[in-house]
């Protein structure tokens, strides 16, 4: 997936992959730099964010499936490795960022058994374990909301159910899981809270978009579904079939939604899903994923086309709250390990009494 970065004034940054590994260049109007190589084995899954200090932070694998982290400031790139592959492969493992404050908060996938987890990472000054949370079946999408809870929607393959997680960041501790009710695999999960800090919650069953806040609703056959807020809050899919890009508006935090509108892309290409990340100064919209399509070498963004707008000269310093950051660990591989060996654990107990109510 492309991802475009945006500053609080300057330039704008686009990253993606090609044969060349992980590159990036930048935009100034309808000027794009020349490209860089910034990992020449970084692998296609990674994602970018930035911070309100416009410091870029990005997370990848490598070519032997090593995790790596890196930030940019001040024109220099500074790399650390996260945890060192065993097995020297790389896969696909969903990476997602997530800023609390200054603190960057990593979420993945790992193999584990013949079975997929999630892992937390919190990169601190001392470095962090990855803490488990769950065995899963497919992706997963991550937000967080005013109080810097993050959420974290997926399948769960231990429970069984499609729904989330949240980590209390004032506990420094993961909730239980909350199952979202619908049955059967939910696939494409995106998350999103709104301003009003209400969650909200899409993916695909069955075929078809779904959508929950308080009550599941369903709308037509699609994939790839994303939330975005601007005046009100959107809902976007596409439908492949059709070639297609489908939205609904809802002006009262998703109770009800506006009959469905169609876009359609320009006359030679395809539209496509689009990775965004910005600082609290941008006002165009509010999403971390965005519909667009490209004309003449420019990309346009379905909804908010002034995304790619910005500011010539700084803003206002806006004052940063610190943080506490959850206790400190240590990259440690034992321990982590530990922690699979509690999922492993959590799982059996809860076959074996799946198995007893069998036998009655």
């Amino acid at each position: 997936m492309e991802h475009f970065v945006k500053p609080s004034y300057g330039k704008m940054w686009h990253f993606c992959h090609n044969s060349q590994g992980i590159c990036y260049s930048s935009i100034s109007g309808k000027q794009t730099s020349s490209y860089e190589v910034l990992l020449p084995d970084g692998q296609p899954d990674f994602d970018v964010i930035i911070d309100n200090n416009d410091r870029i932070h990005l997370v990848c694998q490598n070519e032997n499936g090593d995790i790596i982290y890196m930030k940019r400031a001040k024109d220099k790139w500074e790399r650390e490795t996260l945890m060192q592959s065993k097995s020297k492969e790389n896969y696909p493992k969903n990476f997602a960022m997530i800023l609390v404050g200054n603190w960057v908060n990593v979420l993945y996938s790992l193999q584990y058994k013949n079975s997929k987890i999630i892992a937390h990472q919190i990169i601190g000054n001392d470095g962090a374990t990855p803490e488990v949370l769950d065995y899963i079946d497919g992706d997963f999408s991550v937000t967080k909301d005013k109080f810097n809870n993050i959420f974290v929607l997926y399948q769960s393959h231990t429970y069984g159910n499609f729904g989330y997680m949240a980590y209390v960041w004032s506990k420094k501790e993961w909730s239980d899981f909350v199952a979202v009710p619908v049955e059967g695999k939910v696939t494409n999960p995106h998350i999103f809270v709104d301003k009003s800090n209400v969650l909200h919650i899409t993916g695909v069953l069955n075929g078809k978009i779904i959508y929950y806040s308080n009550t599941v609703q369903n709308f037509g056959e699609g994939a790839n579904p994303v939330l975005m807020e601007k005046d009100n809050l959107y809902l976007l899919w596409e439908n492949p079939a059709e070639g297609k890009i489908h939205a609904a508006c809802s002006a009262d935090n998703g109770k009800n939604f506006s009959n469905v509108t169609e876009f359609m892309a320009g006359r030679f290409t395809s539209a496509k899903i689009y990775a965004i990340s910005y600082t609290t100064h941008e006002t165009s919209c509010r999403t971390n994923r965005c519909y667009g399509y490209l004309t003449d070498g420019n990309v346009n963004f379905y909804l908010t086309p002034d995304f790619f707008n910005i500011s010539r000269v700084p803003p206002k310093n806006i004052e940063s709250k610190e943080l506490v950051l959850p206790s400190e660990h240590k990259s440690d591989t034992k321990l982590i390990l530990e922690e699979l060996a509690k999922i492993s654990a959590k799982l059996d107990n809860l076959q074996k009494t799946i198995d007893n109510k069998e036998e009655i």
